[in-house]
């Protein structure tokens, strides 16, 4: 990189380090709409193209990542999404960004189409089912916990994150059952264990 680009860059960064997150979406919006529209001609709607581009604008995003600039990394992600509406994996990050910026609504809601693409990704159905019990939402994290020990049933601290979250939803045979499974998972069962399952006798 020459002195010239280097500066170029310094000067983008320090911009967008001060924009709002909305006015860096819409921007990208704009550049987006202007991107098809000039490429429109050239037969915009060729798969490896927009594959590329997709990834062009993760990698950006990752950069972002590695310097925790986490609404403009959220900006490019949407942009690779855009392009690429379909890789789970985008979500997931989206998902995970929302999350560091405090939006729990929008994290949920990345999450869950994450799963539309890739229904029994067991970091998201985590992710998920603990958003869920934070918000007070048992019923959805206990439904998200019991697809993950359905599709990973070995995930030890699955069982118990799903004890726990039919013991707070009140189901308490259930709650009991799942505590039961990881004690006999466990060696050794965590302490925190035996707190749920005096709860629930």
């Amino acid at each position: 990189m020459n002195g010239a680009e280097h500066s170029e860059r310094e000067n983008r960064d320090e911009l967008l380090s001060g924009m709002p997150l909305w006015v860096i979406a819409l921007v990208s919006l704009c550049a987006l709409i202007l991107l098809n529209c000039s490429a429109g001609r050239a037969g915009r709607n060729k798969s490896p193209d927009r594959a590329k581009a997709a990834y062009n604008f993760y990698y950006l995003a990752e950069d972002e990542i590695r310097q925790n600039r986490f609404p403009q990394a959220l900006a490019l992600l949407d942009s690779a999404v855009y392009y690429n509406p379909g890789l789970a994996n985008f979500h997931q990050i989206r998902g995970w960004l929302w999350e560091q910026l405090d939006q729990p609504d929008s994290a949920i809601a990345a999450y869950e189409t994450c799963l539309i693409y890739k229904s029994a990704h067991p970091d998201v159905l985590s992710r998920l089912s603990k958003l869920y019990l934070d918000a007070g939402d048992h019923e959805n994290a206990a439904s998200y916990l019991k697809h993950l020990v359905k599709n990973y049933p070995d995930s030890t601290d699955g069982y118990l994150k799903l004890g726990i979250a039919y013991y707070l939803k009140g189901t308490y045979p259930l709650a009991i059952d799942n505590l039961k499974s990881y004690q006999r998972m466990s060696h050794p069962p965590r302490t925190v264990l035996w707190k749920w399952l005096g709860l629930c006798l």
